[in-house]
């Protein structure tokens, strides 16, 4: 069922997105999948050497060392299983920045 909804959402997502913010949607839903499926790995391969979590609150966790650190728990389900996906995804004049929200 899951899947099922991610798929429809997918779909009407891409019916109005441009092709850079499709290919964004997909790395969020990667994203969101490793953290679903425990998936250290994966979860790591997401982050930027530069990366920076919880950016517009008073203590953003800085570097990918650090975010892994610091979601080390979430990552493995504890304490609550965090699930989420792509909802928006935004594209402006910078291509090369994107922002994305989601989901849970």
């Amino acid at each position: 069922m899951l899947a099922a909804v991610l798929l429809a959402s997918l779909l009407l997502a891409q019916a109005r997105l441009d092709p850079d913010e499709c290919a964004v949607w997909q790395r969020e839903l990667s994203f969101a999948q490793s953290v679903d499926n425990h998936d250290v790995k994966a979860f790591a391969a997401h982050l930027h050497p530069g990366t920076v979590f919880a950016a517009a609150t008073e203590n953003p966790v800085r570097g990918a060392d650090a975010v892994l650190k610091n979601w080390a728990a979430l990552i493995e389900g504890r304490p609550l299983r965090l699930r989420w996906r792509p909802n928006i995804v935004n594209i402006g004049g910078n291509r090369n920045v994107a922002i994305s929200r989601g989901l849970t």
